[in-house]
């Protein structure tokens, strides 16, 4: 079981922020499916250095933005996130849309 997440719109150049959802002053407990693709979505989008005790972990997106992160070292990390969490039936996809890279998490 896992806490329901949620992610906020930020300004170009800012980190998303993540944080709990509340709903009525709880924080939603979620599991199976619902868990299963929050935690693929996380191990997409999280930037690498965002959280102080797992400097390793996460994406270098602002890597690939910079033109210091390859379009493969990002596919590659995120399909090994994903498997190390266990869920190698999700796939991350990709289309450009007015030149900006957008990526999806998604089961296969």
């Amino acid at each position: 079981m896992d806490a329901r997440m949620q992610s906020t719109s930020t300004a170009a150049g800012q980190y998303p922020t993540w944080d709990y959802f509340v709903s009525g002053g709880i924080v939603p407990i979620i599991s199976g499916t619902d868990e299963d693709a929050q935690s693929a979505t996380m191990a997409a989008f999280l930037q690498v250095g965002t959280i102080p005790q797992l400097p390793e972990e996460g994406v270098d997106w602002v890597g690939y933005t910079m033109g210091e992160a390859s379009f493969n070292e990002i596919d590659n990390k995120i399909k090994a996130n994903l498997s190390s969490i266990g869920l190698t039936d999700y796939c991350p996809t990709y289309d450009l849309v007015n030149d900006t890279l957008v990526t999806n998490v998604g089961k296969q």
